[in-house]
């Protein structure tokens, strides 16, 4: 079978100082990607940032002709929680880049629209140690698949997160008690999707 990705490449110029002040900086929440991999070529206009084991954002260092790959849902739920999805979000560059476009070439790695995700139970890793329970999406997948209850198809879960996406100039929806609550005093977004619930750093 074949999968369902695509290639995007776009050009993002300077922001205006105005829509910068509005989202305080961010130019796409902190998410994971729904797919399998993303891959993405290193750029010298630092904007990509993931999010560190010490629960701190770090700027993704550019190096020449490299490839960025970050993991996606559908891997983190398919290696049973072992590969973990790339947390990660859009932030303005540092100071001095502030005023140069930034081009974008990413391709978005994704399986079939109509497949349901699980654990690819026959992986000898799996069938070794088992599934990382506690791990992210994954978890939470588990927790309707062990109650008898569907998940979401791939189709669905990319659907759904691309058209609940917030733009982080909606002061309405990006504040505490709205779409972001606060975990051990860090800043989180909090949505539920078809039952399944999804925490992650804004």
């Amino acid at each position: 079978p074949t999968g369902e990705g695509y290639f995007r490449h776009a050009l993002f110029r300077p922001v205006q100082k105005t829509t910068e002040e509005a989202s305080k900086g961010l130019r796409m929440h902190g998410h994971t990607d729904f797919g399998l991999t993303t891959l993405l070529f290193s750029v010298p206009i630092s904007c990509l940032q993931i999010w560190g084991q010490d629960e701190q954002w770090y700027y993704v260092p550019y190096k020449p002709g490299a490839l960025v790959i970050s993991i996606g849902d559908t891997l983190e739920i398919v290696s049973g929680g072992h590969f973990k999805a790339t947390r990660h979000r859009v932030f303005k560059p540092p100071v001095d880049q502030r005023n140069q476009e930034r081009l974008s070439l990413v391709l978005f790695n994704s399986s079939v629209g109509d497949l349901r995700m699980a654990p690819a139970q026959d992986s000898p890793l799996i069938q070794r140690e088992g599934c990382v329970e506690d791990q992210g999406v994954y978890s939470e997948f588990k927790k309707r698949t062990s109650q008898g209850k569907l998940v979401p198809t791939n189709r669905q879960w990319r659907e759904i997160q691309i058209s609940t996406c917030t733009d982080p100039t909606d002061t309405v929806n990006n504040r505490v008690g709205a779409h972001q609550v606060l975990i051990d005093g860090k800043l989180m977004h909090q949505r539920e999707y078809m039952g399944v619930k999804v925490v992650l750093p804004v």
